[in-house]
């Protein structure tokens, strides 16, 4: 099984990976950990990480020194870098260098791990079409609370997909195995959730209350209130309001 080496000048955050992260799960067999470039470079020659999750401003040399140095050396050793960073030149130069992945802190576990899924797939020790047990219920949370905090936006599979670096099919699969439902229906039964406390107010109208969800059609709003709730959008104020005044 591959190893990792984790590389951060923050002591914390190095500890929080190597504790944190089902390392085991994810088919790696050791982790390493290093401060700075020094010290990584010579765990790297000693000890062949095939897996490098690591900073990008640090002692004695940037996380991209380290990358180009690793690439000169004729290595296809995976790296995932986790900055404070959102810079948009940083992230090219990864890019540049093959990195798998560029995660801006804080720390998101969830998010890390499946970015390593995707990496040791690519090195060869997963199934494309895998992701270990151990991820999924995590992954769908995450999901989860992508959608409760962004359903009134445009969300999409692919917008999802790209926020948990994963493919929008295998996504979906991973989605429907765990909760029992694709995620464009969870998406509607979150919105239409949403949609009944403000109908329960009389100062929205209907298409108000639609375009406050994230659904700008309020036809498509009413059938599919319907369809989840077995009446329409305005029966639904009338029968609340009846029990209000009751």
């Amino acid at each position: 099984m591959p190893k990792a080496l984790v590389i951060d000048d923050d002591v914390p955050t190095t500890e929080v990976l190597k504790a944190k992260v089902n390392w085991g799960a994810l088919g790696v067999s050791e982790v390493f950990c290093a401060y700075n470039m020094h010290d990584a470079w010579e765990i790297f020659n000693v000890f062949s990480p095939k897996l490098l999750l690591c900073d990008i401003e640090m002692p004695q040399g940037s996380g991209l020194d380290l990358i180009r140095r690793v690439r000169e050396s004729g290595s296809s050793a995976k790296f995932i870098f986790i900055t404070c960073h959102a810079d948009f030149s940083y992230a090219t130069q990864a890019l540049d260098y093959e990195a798998s992945a560029y995660i801006t802190k804080p720390l998101d576990i969830p998010r890390i791990e499946e970015a390593i899924s995707k990496a040791m797939r690519a090195i060869g020790k997963m199934p494309e079409a895998q992701t270990p047990e151990a991820l999924k219920d995590p992954l769908a949370l995450k999901i989860e609370e992508y959608i409760g905090e962004h359903y009134m936006e445009d969300v999409t599979r692919g917008a999802l997909a790209a926020y948990l670096f994963m493919s929008p099919n295998h996504l979906s699969k991973v989605f429907k195995e765990k909760m029992g439902s694709g995620i464009a229906d969870y998406l509607s039964e979150v919105r239409i959730e949403k949609s009944k406390a403000l109908l329960s107010s009389p100062f929205m109208s209907v298409s108000e209350v639609a375009a406050k969800v994230g659904i700008g059609n309020v036809a498509y709003f009413s059938t599919l209130f319907r369809k989840i709730t077995g009446e329409s959008p305005t029966d639904f104020r009338r029968n609340a309001t009846k029990s209000v005044q009751i």
